[in-house]
C-alpha cells in the first residue's frame, strides 16, 4: 500500500469514526429539519430551514472559536481530527 493510500485509509477511518461519535447530533438535527414542512412548491418555508441550519453552525463556530488552551501544534491536531 502506498504511503498515499495510507493516508486515505486513515482519513476515512477517522471520518467514520466522527460519525459514529455525531450519531445522535446528526440525527437531533435531521428530524428538525424534516419537521420543517417545505413542500412543494420549492422555496415554501425555506427561510425556516435555512434559520435552523444557520442556528447551528453559528452555534459550531462558536465552539470552535473558544480558546482550546494548550499548545499550538495541540490545537491543530483536534482541528484535524474534526
Amino acid at each position: 500500500m502506498t504511503k498515499q493510500a495510507r493516508h486515505a485509509t486513515a482519513d476515512v477511518s477517522r471520518l467514520v469514526e466522527w460519525l459514529q461519535q455525531h450519531e445522535g447530533e446528526m440525527a437531533a438535527l435531521l428530524a428538525e429539519l424534516v419537521a420543517i414542512p417545505t413542500e412543494n412548491p420549492p422555496g415554501r418555508n425555506y427561510r425556516a430551514c435555512a434559520d435552523v441550519l444557520e442556528d447551528r453552525l453559528r452555534q459550531e463556530l462558536s465552539r470552535l472559536r473558544r480558546p482550546a488552551g494548550g499548545s499550538i501544534a495541540a490545537r491543530r491536531a483536534r482541528m484535524r481530527a474534526l
